[in-house]
């Protein structure tokens, strides 16, 4: 009896140490993602102000619904990173995948 409570304490060890090793796997692809629709982010927000500023010399503004799609991409990928730093998977995998879809509607504006 006593080798069946050892061999059922064995097999829960392992299966929680094969979550454990999942969770982390997901969690360094989700940061490998992160980390590239940062990336991105930075390069068309670096865009978006100088399209901002020579617009602006000109009188006029940059289209409302790009400078909020920039502002929702900053927030949801920032929301994203401390979800990963809080091992929130998926936390982390809702707010890059809201990021990414402002990321990417900018991306087409510019034409990238």
């Amino acid at each position: 009896m006593a080798d069946q409570g050892s061999a059922s304490a064995s097999s829960v060890v392992q299966n929680a140490s094969s979550v454990d090793s999942a969770s982390e796997a997901d969690l360094e692809e989700l940061e490998h993602d992160v980390d590239q629709a940062s990336s991105r982010s930075n390069a068309v927000s670096d865009t978006l102000d100088s399209l901002r500023r020579s617009m602006s010399s000109q009188g006029v503004n940059l289209r409302t619904d790009i400078a909020s799609a920039q502002e929702l991409m900053k927030i949801n990928l920032d929301k994203a990173q401390q979800a990963l730093q809080a091992h929130d998977a998926k936390s982390a995998r809702k707010y890059l995948n809201i990021g990414q879809a402002q990321l990417e509607k900018i991306e087409k504006f510019l034409g990238h």
